[in-house]
């Protein structure tokens, strides 16, 4: 799960963010313990500390005195708004401009989606036919 491309604490922010997202970890349940963070990472629990320290900082988790960390009430639609920022720039736009280099029409981009959707388990809105690439359905 440790990336080597970030920084060890950056990694378990995101890992954190991840299962709010997915709602492994809810509004109002508990996070892992620094020790049981340090654990699952093979991290000291400073580094656990310092991940968790971000995600309170940024109001994410909330801190019970004596008790531990909470998952906020809104961390999940904070999250949600904070990625959204960057999802164009970060996936869309490289995506595009990949698809452009290959020669892909508007049409073989949607027959990937489409398939893609189906092989995640939920069927696709529309279904479209590749243009001239082949996709292995």
């Amino acid at each position: 799960m440790i990336s080597e491309q970030r920084p060890i604490a950056a990694t378990v922010c995101r890992d954190l963010e991840d299962r709010i997202l997915s709602e492994t970890l809810s509004a109002g349940e508990q996070v892992p313990s620094w020790g049981a963070l340090s654990t699952e990472y093979g991290i000291s629990s400073s580094t656990a500390a310092a991940a968790t320290n971000r995600l309170t900082r940024r109001g994410l988790l909330e801190r019970r005195r004596g008790i531990g960390l909470f998952v906020s009430p809104a961390a999940r639609e904070e999250i949600v708004r904070e990625r959204s920022a960057s999802f164009d720039e970060k996936y869309v736009a490289p995506l595009l401009e990949e698809a452009r280099r290959l020669g892909y029409s508007v049409d073989d981009l949607l027959a990937l989606l489409d398939g893609r959707a189906w092989e995640a388990g939920s069927p696709p809105e529309t279904a479209g036919e590749p243009s001239g690439h082949r996709y292995g359905r």
